[in-house]
């Protein structure tokens, strides 16, 4: 699934937005990057970098926001592989011509 703006799509659903615009020779190549982090600590790092992301931690209490950071952790210890952060990050090419 792709994010356009602030909504989700399916591939399906862009491929056919781009095809009632009038794009013609619509093609989607799908490409997967394997990310390697040192550890949970940077994934969230680079996660909860954002804005919006530390304005809500914020309004949290301390309590609910230590709470919440170790729940996250705990749940992404799965990706952890030999000390290291890993997980795979799918990216879709979209190709088309574009309508006269």
């Amino acid at each position: 699934m792709e994010r356009i703006g602030n909504r989700d799509f399916h591939m399906n659903a862009q491929v056919e937005m781009l095809d009632n615009a009038g794009f013609k020779r619509i093609r989607v190549r799908r490409r997967n990057y394997e990310i390697k982090l040192n550890g949970i600590q940077a994934y969230m790092d680079l996660r909860l970098d954002r804005a919006a992301l530390k304005q809500e931690l914020a309004e949290l209490s301390k309590v609910e926001r230590v709470r919440l950071l170790n729940e996250i952790s705990e749940g992404l210890k799965r990706f952890v592989h030999k000390g290291r952060f890993v997980f795979d990050w799918g990216v879709n090419f979209v190709q088309a011509k574009k309508p006269r």
